[in-house]
């Protein structure tokens, strides 16, 4: 098989076949797809800019939601050059879409005669060629893509009116999804290497060379691609939540708390919220109970999909009533408990192992701190005593307090309902 030439595809963020000689019905389809995408890039820019980070959260059934997190948080450091950068596309954005829009209205309203002369103008030519010809090819910045891909299979988005203005059946969702998964995989995983090669050591970089495929995805192992990037935060002092909801063996919810963490002085201590809520942070959703995921979910009577930003469905959630609550045991050092839990997560999608053998690392550092990881009880969902995270995603301080909030509203209703009942 042939090099595949970027020329072979088109799409401003979704990469699509560049048809030859294509039918009048199959380019009136590529001018309609053009404006959904463009209609993405422009609620892309309009989110990013009004700090709206929740948008970008897109976690579908993609175990690098952390990696996604570190990147968004990149962005979102360099707000005033990024802002600008959006600003300046997103006034091409819109002419390119008023442009389409009237393009593909005057080809909807052709006489048969122009139908006629424009099936001539498509023989034989690349859709590609012919965007150029009408002027509504683009081609967006890296981070504009990014956020775009992002934006586009974020669950909360899916209820946006773009979705049945451009009539997004189901089935096209599940292959914009399976296409978009594959193209973030890809860019998560050179954004990964790119931050070992500035901030991992040696041996970083050559673990975070192996790749492991499963069906459309493609990563590298959780645990080495978190060390750099947590390397990375410490390095540029950016911070994260810890949002916990701390639960009894009733199954009830003990407490849930906002734990805020920087670097500065390299010191890993939950300080208080600051007042800058406008800040960009990680947010790590964390769960505590004695005991496995799977015996908190027959508990709670959870078999259902859940809202990933709340954790488990609200109606599966009730405040614990108990007389003599569990007594939960204190982290003594929070970055060993984030390692240790990506030490202990499978690493891969499909279950491979870090191939320490194959890479030359049988006798490293890397592999003896990830030994040492694997030893510490309480940090994986067989046993959430310590800390068992179920989450990540980059939000504003802002975002994270009103989603706390929403939290303990939706805790205080159950309470009302049980007691009653």
């Amino acid at each position: 098989m042939g090099q595949i030439k970027i020329h072979d595809f088109i799409g401003y963020f979704i990469q699509r076949a560049n048809i030859n000689s294509i039918l009048m019905d199959d380019f009136i389809r590529e001018l309609e797809n053009n404006l959904f995408e463009l209609k993405i890039m422009q609620l892309t820019i309009q989110s990013f800019q009004a700090d709206q980070l929740l948008s970008f959260d897109a976690l579908v059934g993609d175990w690098k939601c952390q990696t996604r997190a570190s990147m968004i948080i990149d962005l979102a450091d360099k707000k005033k050059a990024i802002n600008s950068i959006l600003s300046d596309e997103l006034i091409m954005i819109n002419q390119m879409f008023d442009r389409t829009q009237q393009r593909l209205d005057e080809i909807k309203n052709y006489s048969h005669i122009e139908r006629q002369e424009l099936r001539q103008v498509l023989k034989g030519r690349y859709v590609s060629d012919i965007m150029k010809t009408y002027h509504i090819d683009y081609v967006p910045s890296k981070e504009l893509s990014f956020l775009s891909l992002c934006f586009l299979i974020t669950a909360k988005n899916s209820i946006l009116p773009v979705f049945s203005l451009h009539k997004v059946s189901v089935n096209k969702m599940k292959f914009l999804i399976n296409t978009v998964k594959k193209m973030l995989c890809k860019l998560s995983i050179e954004y990964e290497q790119k931050v070992a090669t500035i901030y991992g050591s040696e041996e970083d970089q050559i673990a975070i060379q192996q790749i492991e495929s499963q069906h459309v995805q493609q990563m590298t192992a959780l645990f080495v691609g978190f060390r750099s990037i947590l390397k990375k935060m410490e390095n540029q002092q950016q911070s994260f939540v810890i949002h916990a909801t701390i639960f009894c063996e009733c199954g009830g919810v003990q407490k849930t708390e906002l734990l805020y963490f920087n670097f500065i002085d390299h010191d890993w201590k939950g300080l208080p919220i600051p007042d800058k809520l406008s800040q960009a942070v990680m947010v790590i959703q964390a769960y505590q109970f004695l005991g496995s995921l799977a015996k908190l979910q027959t508990i709670l009577g959870e078999v259902s999909p859940h809202d990933p930003l709340i954790g488990f469905a609200p109606e599966h959630l009730h405040v614990c009533s108990c007389l003599q609550p569990t007594v939960h045991t204190t982290i003594k050092s929070t970055k060993e408990a984030l390692m240790a839990f990506f030490a202990q997560h499978p690493q891969f999608t499909n279950g491979a192992p870090i191939d320490f053998e194959g890479l030359g690392l049988m006798d490293s550092d890397l592999k003896r701190e990830y030994d040492y990881l694997l030893t510490l009880p309480g940090f994986s969902i067989h046993d959430m005593s310590h800390l068992c995270i179920r989450h990540m995603y980059a939000a504003t301080l802002q975002e994270v307090v009103q989603e706390s909030r929403k939290q303990r509203a939706i805790l205080r209703s159950t309470d009302v309902k049980t007691s009653k009942a």
